[in-house]
């Protein structure tokens, strides 16, 4: 019979989380991609939604070039809705005060029939 030798264990090595060659899963890929989709239709989404993408990026020392245009992109679309906005906003007052001036407040009544109240 012969003594058993105690094995002495493995050393354990820890397998990389991807293979060499392959890039590395970007965490905020996925929110840089909707972030620059909605900054086309919804701007202020797009402006949170990409900072998010590109934070999660950077966290992580990775690079996030649609979250990038995400942002950059929503916060143009953002401006541009601002000022028409206001273009929209004043071009209403001018027409209200245009009615006033033209017709006198109160209730009136054009030759076509329609009825125009100014204040």
């Amino acid at each position: 019979m012969q003594p058993q030798v105690p094995q002495q264990p493995q050393p354990v090595t820890p397998t990389p989380a991807y293979t060499p060659g392959m890039q590395p899963e970007n965490p905020g890929k996925t929110l840089g991609i909707i972030g620059l989709v909605c900054a086309f239709l919804f701007p202020l989404i797009g402006i949170i939604l990409s900072a998010i993408g590109l934070s999660k990026s950077k966290k992580v020392g990775m690079s996030n070039g649609l979250a990038l245009a995400g942002l950059i992109i929503s916060i143009v679309g953002t401006i541009a809705q601002f000022i028409i906005g206001l273009f929209f906003l004043i071009a209403v007052l001018a027409a209200a005060g245009a009615c006033s001036d033209y017709y006198g407040p109160g209730t009136h009544t054009t030759e076509s029939g329609a009825t125009i109240t100014c204040s």
